[in-house]
Parts: C-alpha cells; structure tokens; sequence
C-alpha cells in the first residue's frame, strides 16, 4: 500500500474499481477534464469527488513568483525536501506559462530504487491537456548520486525533440539526488540546448 499511496487514497474516496481506473489514466487523474471523467464512466457523485480532490491538490502546489521556475537552484529549493527523502524514483512534469510561471504539476511516473519507466507522450499527454507553455522535468535518485544516467540522458534528448516540435520546450531537467546528494540540472550539464531552454 505504501508504494501506491494515491491509489489508496482515490480507493477511500470513491471505491477501489474507479480509484484504480483513476490512476490508470493517460496523463494522471488530477487534469482529468469532465468529458474524460465521463468516458471513464464515474458517476455523478464520483465525479463530484474527483474534482474536489484536484481542487485541494491544486491547493497543495508551491506558490512561486514569476520566472522562479526557470532557474535550476530555485527548482532544487522547492523539490529538494519533497523528493529527496523519497526510496522509489518520481518523475514530475512542471507545467509553465509563457512567462515561466508555474500552472501545475503532474506525476508522469513513478518506480522503484532503480529508476521508473517513462516515454515522452507520457511527460506531454497532461501538458497538452494543461495547455503548458513550457515544461521542467524534475526526478529524484534515491540512490543519492544526482550525475545523470544515460537513459536520463536519453529521456532528457528525446523529450526536448519532442518538445520542439510541439510547441512545448524542455527547459530544464533537474535530478535530485537522495538524502542530500545535492541536484544537478542537465541544462547547465549542457544536455539542453540553449534554443530550447528559452524558445518560451
């Protein structure tokens, strides 16, 4: 139960059989439009519920003033505390706004100690559905050494392509690495170029 704590929690809420449907979902529950909790077949009652939790998780979110995001120390600051401590690896998508505000966050994928699965449509499915700008990608190495692997490499690569060529550039990939292994941003590794670090 520990290792799918958001399963358990949408199962509280409405019922095992739509929280696991839930959290099947392309692109994650939380930016689920009405017409996709529809085509999901939750009823009125549930859907009630499902958009009062993406309210309060909304709530939840960092508050961040204008541009913060588009530095790499500002994005360790935030999420050193929250993924750091973590023994599985998370890969959050940071949705942005055209002036690098941030609109929302989205759990893309989630793993075990040595690493988690992930393809780009994974990362853009719930950013085109934010209407995303621009995109930070943000994991942690519980092992506790930030220094990319190559498939972080790999990731980092075919998602900035991918994000060109839709409209929503990679501007940074920070990994953070476990209990205070500090953070490193691919950006500043010069893995993203800088065309794509300021196309928004």
């Amino acid at each position: 139960m520990n290792r799918y704590p958001e399963l358990v929690w949408l199962s509280a809420v409405v019922g095992e059989n739509t929280g696991r449907r839930l959290s099947a979902a392309a692109g994650g529950w939380r930016g689920l439009s009405i017409a996709e909790l529809d085509h999901l077949g939750l009823s009125t009652r549930e859907k009630r519920s499902v958009l009062a939790l993406q309210r309060l998780t909304e709530l939840g979110y960092p508050s961040l003033a204008r541009g913060e995001l588009s530095n790499a120390e500002e994005v360790t600051r935030v999420y050193a505390a929250r993924l750091g401590a973590l023994t599985h690896e998370v890969l959050l998508a940071i949705a942005l706004d055209g002036q690098n505000r941030f609109m929302a966050e989205f759990e893309v994928s989630r793993g075990g100690r040595h690493g988690a699965a992930v393809m780009p449509a994974d990362v853009f499915r719930p950013l085109i559905r934010a209407a995303a700008a621009a995109v930070i990608l943000v994991h942690n190495h519980p092992g506790g050494d930030p220094q990319p692997s190559a498939e972080d490499v790999a990731l980092t690569s075919a998602t900035s392509l991918v994000g060109k060529l839709i409209g929503i550039p990679v501007i940074d990939h920070v990994i953070i690495g476990a209990h205070g292994g500090g953070a490193v941003s691919l950006w500043q590794l010069g893995l993203i170029s800088p065309e794509e670090s300021s196309a928004s």
